[in-house]
């Protein structure tokens, strides 16, 4: 089976709502159907479902992360409340955490489902990356992401920083940033 956009579109209103009028779900949407055509989506049991959502939500965690590192604009990657409109097993949850990593298990649900999240990923980073045609294109994809469904004619969206952010001295971090493999973005 596969994980529709639709039936995880509640999940990405959330994780997707960095920008007025949220132009980057368009981004995220697409970016949801690259992972479908690489079997990313897809589950045939109940922790194959939790991964196909926590690869959603890596994918929400990956694009507030470029926003901080190109834009400095700082949101939190809550996926705990970002999947409060679906149901989340929190035996799956302890299952997989035991099954995937050798951590100490933490009780609370919110550090069990980010640690989860995190290890999607890298493979959610790997397949866009392969699929758009490297990192510099995958670069280009997160830096158009903002005018994504946006009408220049019928909404103010600002200066030229909302048109493709070309890498320079001053934003190249956003693009070593992607090179490194879009790494958890730790703000100081």
């Amino acid at each position: 089976m596969i994980l529709e956009w639709d039936e995880i579109e509640s999940v990405a209103d959330r994780a997707f709502s960095v920008w007025v009028g949220a132009p980057e779900r368009e981004w995220a949407k697409n970016m949801w159907l690259l992972l479908e055509k690489h079997n990313l989506t897809c589950y045939e049991d109940e922790f194959g479902w939790h991964l196909a959502v926590f690869r959603v939500l890596a994918l929400g965690g990956i694009y507030r992360d470029f926003c901080a590192v190109a834009w400095d604009e700082h949101t939190d990657r809550w996926y705990w409340a970002w999947v409060d409109s679906i149901e989340i097993n929190p035996l799956i949850l302890g299952q997989l955490y035991g099954r995937e990593t050798t951590e100490e298990y933490d009780e609370e649900l919110s550090s069990t489902l980010s640690v989860l999240v995190e290890l999607e990923r890298a493979k959610v980073v790997a397949t866009l990356s392969e699929s758009l045609g490297g990192d510099i294109e995958l670069y280009n994809s997160l830096s158009t992401s903002r005018t994504h469904g946006v009408d220049p004619d019928e909404e103010d969206i600002g200066d030229s920083e909302f048109d493709h952010l070309e890498p320079t001295w001053g934003n190249s971090n956003a693009l070593l940033w992607v090179q490194e493999g879009c790494p958890p973005y730790l703000s100081e």
